[in-house]
């Protein structure tokens, strides 16, 4: 496919700053709250946040603190529960 890697891409996003990474945040903040609804599909919910964060480092429009950092704010949001679950997903985990 001929795809330039080790080449800075450049898109709207890479002329804003780096850190954190929106995609990285945004990713695992998906994944934890799905995991709390589908508990049985975490694994997988993480394994494609985990690829989606380690793509902006590919396409060299991010650092690895850039990412852990995004991920490390989706995870204070859910366990502080500033991410509100709908209703009725909030009811099935309490049984």
């Amino acid at each position: 496919m001929n795809i330039p890697f080790g080449e800075r891409y450049i898109t709207k996003s890479t002329v804003s700053p780096t850190y954190p990474s929106s995609h990285a945040g945004s990713a695992n903040l998906i994944a934890e709250v799905l995991s709390k609804i589908y508990p049985n599909h975490s694994d997988r919910f993480f394994r494609l946040a985990n690829l989606i964060s380690l793509s902006r480092i590919s396409a060299g429009v991010h650092f690895f603190p850039d990412i852990e950092e995004g991920r490390r704010i989706a995870q204070e949001l859910v366990s502080k529960n500033l991410i509100k679950l709908p209703t009725e997903y909030k009811n099935n985990l309490k049984n």
